[in-house]
């Protein structure tokens, strides 16, 4: 077994090397779609990370009416923090608000003569109220709308950071989609690149197939080094789509850092190390060995 098995793998390197400039093209085409799959998989992580991170900082701002006295206030935080939901709930007087905003505009004079000028504290009271879970902010709203504190309450600012949120899932459905679709035609014209590499391959090794035919060769001894041919293709096109991918994380890691400090896609990239190179063996492999067996099947009658 093992006899057969070496021959057939020097073979399919001879096949390989014999029409060298379609095989390059096909590694070229594969490399191309195996690395489109990986840097989706990075994308996506990325993207699960940035929107994670945001949800984190969303929270409902709870506004009083100036007459809301404090004692009304802190018996609504005390009813808040009885939903399960509800993880912190946070009071701003309204000095605290004051004292917040003069020292964040400290510089612009403009503000604080405008404050002046007003002579009494235009802010309200308030309650920041943060969930653990940020599918469960509609129900924290509904429940700061509804009867019990509508008269007390002013207005309820929870929509401040959702909207980057769902522009944030929209973007990165979008680029998956449109990823999908890229990755899905690209490993198409692998398919049909590879399948012509092994289509060359068997017309030029027609007159050894004949001879193999003759001495009574088995259909495994002809076909197996075409199928060996497109594994290492396959494997190639790993090899090379799985450094591109390494030196992307690692190249554009500070950049992207910079803008997004949260985002790190070498760590991505070392966290799921494995899990990227099963997914580049696999995908360069299959898009390989199936254009192989096509041809095979086509071309190669035995």
């Amino acid at each position: 077994m093992l006899t057969p098995l070496k021959r057939a793998i020097l073979l399919g390197y001879k096949n390989f090397y014999r029409s060298i400039g379609i095989s390059i093209a096909t590694v070229f085409i594969v490399s191309a779609s195996v690395f489109l799959i990986s840097v989706l998989f990075i994308f996506n992580s990325a993207a699960n990370i940035l929107i994670d991170n945001i949800k984190q900082k969303v929270d409902i701002s709870v506004y009083f009416i100036e007459s809301a006295k404090t004692e009304e206030v802190l018996a609504i935080k005390a009813e808040l923090l009885k939903i399960p939901e509800v993880k912190n709930v946070n009071y701003i007087t309204k000095e605290e608000a004051l004292n917040e905003f003069t020292a964040k505009h400290n510089d612009e004079q403009a503000l604080i003569d405008s404050l002046s000028e007003i002579g009494k504290n235009p802010f309200l009271a308030s309650l920041n109220v943060s969930v653990f879970d940020s599918s469960k902010y509609q129900q924290i709203v509904d429940f700061l709308n509804g009867d019990n504190y509508k008269n007390l309450v002013e207005r309820v600012d929870y929509f401040q950071r959702k909207p980057v949120i769902d522009r944030l899932y929209l973007i990165s459905d979008s680029i998956n989609k449109g990823g999908l679709i890229l990755s899905i035609i690209l490993g198409l014209v692998s398919i049909l690149v590879a399948f012509n590499a092994i289509r060359v391959a068997i017309y030029a090794s027609k007159d050894e197939i004949s001879v193999m035919r003759l001495v009574g060769a088995s259909n495994w001894f002809i076909r197996g080094p075409f199928l060996i041919q497109g594994v290492i293709a396959g494997l190639i096109a790993f090899i090379v789509s799985f450094f591109a991918i390494f030196w992307l994380c690692y190249g554009f890691n500070g950049s992207i850092k910079q803008i997004a400090p949260e985002i790190s896609p070498f760590k991505i990239f070392i966290a799921n190390f494995w899990i990227l190179i099963i997914i580049q063996i696999v995908s360069g492999i299959s898009i390989a060995m199936i254009s192989s067996v096509f041809a095979i099947r086509k071309y190669l009658k035995v």
